[in-house]
Order: structure tokens, then sequence, then C-alpha cells
């Protein structure tokens, strides 16, 4: 098993699980990722699977890498309803149809995002009530 470097901390990553949460960023697979930070694929998936400061690490450049595509998907759906009045004020030029579908798409994805986000807020809420509740012994 390859030298995973000492912790700072119960609650701090390796130096070299830095690299490894960096390559897996930028990897479009974990054999990629794993021969960037030179460990193998396996010590990967055990730090994923069994190190709760690893995947808390590896959890903020995900939820990250979603904001930014959130951010995106957003940015795409102004210019969708744009289209939408393009083809609205010009259904019959070339490409409208195709124009419109995209639009479509679009807005259907961040519906999506939204019921999702939601959903998401909803339930850290729930959660924080049960704690709450164990805690005063409600």
């Amino acid at each position: 098993m390859e030298n995973s470097g000492m912790k700072d901390s119960a609650n701090a990553i390796t130096p070299k699980q830095a690299l490894a949460i960096e390559a897996i960023a930028t990897s479009r697979t974990f054999i990629q990722a794993a021969d960037k930070c030179g460990v193998s694929r396996q010590t990967l998936r055990m730090w994923l699977n069994e190190d709760q400061a690893f995947k808390a690490a590896y959890r903020q450049v995900k939820n990250a890498a979603f904001e930014d595509l959130s951010q995106g998907l957003l940015q795409l759906g102004e210019r969708a309803v744009e289209s939408w009045h393009a083809v609205i004020d010009a259904p019959a030029a070339p490409g409208a149809i195709n124009l419109s579908r995209t639009a479509n798409d679009i807005v259907s994805q961040l519906l999506k995002l939204r019921e999702l986000t939601e959903l998401g807020d909803r339930i850290d809420a729930l959660e924080s009530r049960m704690l709450e509740a164990v805690h005063h012994g409600d």
C-alpha cells in the first residue's frame, strides 16, 4: 500500500489526499486521477469509503463544481428565454425548431435543478429539526 502521509489532525486530509482530490476533480476517471497523484485506484476508493475527512473534502469539491455548473445553467436559461423570443418573432427562420428544442431542454433542466435544490433544502430543514428534537428530548 502507498504511503498516504501523516495527517495534521483527525479532521484534516494529508497532502497526498489533497493532491488526489484535485486529481479526481480534473480527471475523467479514477484510474487517471490515481495516476496523476501517484496512488492506486483502490487507495482512492478506500479513502472515499473509509476516510471521513477525505469524503468531506471531496464532497466540498463536488459541491463547488455543482454550484459552478448551476450558475452556468442559469445563464443559459436567460439565453433560452431570448431564443424563445427570437423563435416567436421569426418562427420560419432557419434553425428555429432546433433553437426552440434546445431552449426547451435548458429550461427543463433548470426546473429540475430548482426542484432538486428545493427538496435538498427541505431535507436539510427536516434533519435539523430531528437533531434538535433528539438533543432536547422532544
